[in-house]
């Protein structure tokens, strides 16, 4: 094994080991937040992570545009000067947007005091994370994956013990957590800005004539950040219209459920943040093969952990007994972390490696016009939830399969055949968790799964003599 495989093999490592400690967090915190908060307090607390989940908007395209643009390259070869004022000027655009926010929250009237310090508990959080997210797309671009990864996850391990502490010790008040969380956001931050203090502390104060450098990256990274807004609309759209024809307690049910399936999403995005720099080097002519090689394995491990659902599912049915519609809409929902872990693992990171940030951004558009669509006949036209909960899942294998088609297109590679399994496959298991009972219906998907692991299986053995055999100095231009 060279040092190119060595090194991507280390960074993959020390990524996932990380995640399986931000998957414990998120564990910990759908297991008890729920259950110590209360449904209404839980319901404000997850419009809150709602709210932040937008933060991508509010840099403008500034933080992609970094990514792109330097992607690939070591970090001592960065031009730390030009990094350092845009860094400077991030920080003056999110403090006018948290001056227009708190402005104009105080002139639009909100109905409910705990809808207005949501919004104010999310904008100064959005700060925060906007500027980290600056320092992490820098060390994700010059491959400093174990600093990346630090980073990613320090915030929810230093946030988890405090908040537990104050929910079993001293009360039940919602926003008490988002003040520790903005605490343990600032910590991070101020950790964050250590790591590239190089770059940062080292600069002249930005001036007006170095606005073009900052216009330059908005120009290559707008693509991305306006595919990522319209991503989360696909859901957000849905999510906001069940907390306005409901309540707050409904939209934290579904929150719940969705935080589930996004516990193992976020695990299998850290993979693609860690290829994505390999990706960059690696020659066009071998993309599809290792598309081929990382789908084929992705698809059979995270068809597998469908399987989780049914021991799952059981345990939090007898631990959260008030989100027992919570679980019901899991058995239609948990199969969206495979779409959405194809779509940021496969489809993404490997149209960004060929500068398909269009083809992103226009996959995201026409789901996000159909998720309109949707949500008026299902929430305002049927006015059902469960009609609701389908439509997410809809629209998210929608623009997982017209994101691939445009991918497969680019890189030569026809598996129309097994997305079409997949899907069977999907539905069998969904339909099986609606119309029978739980020991069926788990028969029913283990024999599905069976089939596309038989029908796969020469693919699984080549990729496992694929990785027994790997060596990346046949793909990249340069050992690393």
């Amino acid at each position: 094994m060279n040092s190119s495989t060595k090194g991507l093999a280390k960074n993959l490592l020390y990524s996932v080991s990380a995640n399986f400690i931000s998957m414990f967090v998120s564990i910990v915190s759908i297991l008890f937040f729920p259950k110590l908060l209360g449904v209404e307090n839980y319901g404000y607390y997850q419009l809150y992570l709602f709210y932040i989940s937008f933060a991508g908007l509010f840099h403008f395209g500034i933080v992609d545009g970094v990514a792109l643009k330097f992607a690939g390259n070591e970090y001592s070869s960065l031009r730390k000067q030009r990094l350092g004022e845009q860094y400077w000027f991030l920080f003056i655009v999110e403090i006018i947007m948290l001056i227009i926010v708190f402005f104009f929250s105080n002139l639009i009237d909100i109905e409910e005091f705990s809808k207005l310090r949501v919004i104010i508990f999310s904008a100064l959080s959005i700060l925060l994370t906007n500027l980290r997210s600056y320092i992490l797309s820098i060390l994700q671009s010059s491959n400093r994956i174990i600093d990346y990864s630090k980073l990613t996850r320090i915030d929810r391990i230093m946030f988890i013990i405090p908040a537990l502490l104050y929910l079993v010790c001293f009360g039940k008040n919602f926003e008490v957590l988002l003040l520790i969380g903005l605490v343990c956001r600032a910590i991070a931050l101020l950790y964050g800005m250590s790591l590239i203090s190089d770059i940062l502390f080292k600069v002249e104060i930005p001036k007006i004539k170095d606005l073009k450098n900052t216009i330059e990256l908005v120009c290559i990274g707008i693509n991305l950040t306006l595919s990522f807004v319209a991503s989360q609309l696909i859901i957000g759209i849905i999510r906001f219209g069940i907390e306005k024809k409901w309540s707050i307690v409904e939209f934290g049910k579904i929150s719940l459920t969705l935080s589930l399936s996004n516990m193992f999403i976020t695990f299998i995005n850290a993979v693609g943040a860690t290829l994505f720099p390999y990706l960059r080097r690696v020659d066009n002519k071998s993309l599809s093969k290792i598309y081929g090689h990382i789908r084929i394995f992705l698809m059979f491990f995270s068809f597998g952990l469908l399987l989780f659902y049914y021991p799952l599912s059981s345990m939090l049915l007898r631990w959260l007994p008030n989100y027992s519609d919570s679980i019901r809409y899991m058995g239609i929902l948990f199969p969206i972390f495979i779409y959405e872990s194809k779509t940021s693992l496969l489809t993404n990171t490997f149209l960004k490696t060929i500068r398909g940030e269009k083809t992103i951004f226009f996959s995201n558009v026409l789901t996000l016009i159909l998720s309109m669509a949707l949500s008026v006949i299902s929430i305002f036209v049927l006015k059902s939830i469960t009609y609701a909960v389908f439509s997410i899942l809809i629209l998210l294998i929608f623009r997982s399969d017209l994101s691939e088609f445009y991918l497969v297109r680019k890189l030569s590679v026809s598996n129309g055949k097994s997305r079409f399994l997949e899907l069977i496959v999907t539905l069998i298991f969904v339909l099986g968790n609606i119309n029978l009972m739980m020991p069926f219906s788990f028969l029913v998907y283990s024999a599905a799964y069976a089939v596309l692991v038989c029908y796969n299986k020469n693919s699984i053995l080549n990729f496992v003599i694929f990785l027994k055999k790997v060596d990346l100095s046949q793909y990249l231009g340069h050992d690393l």
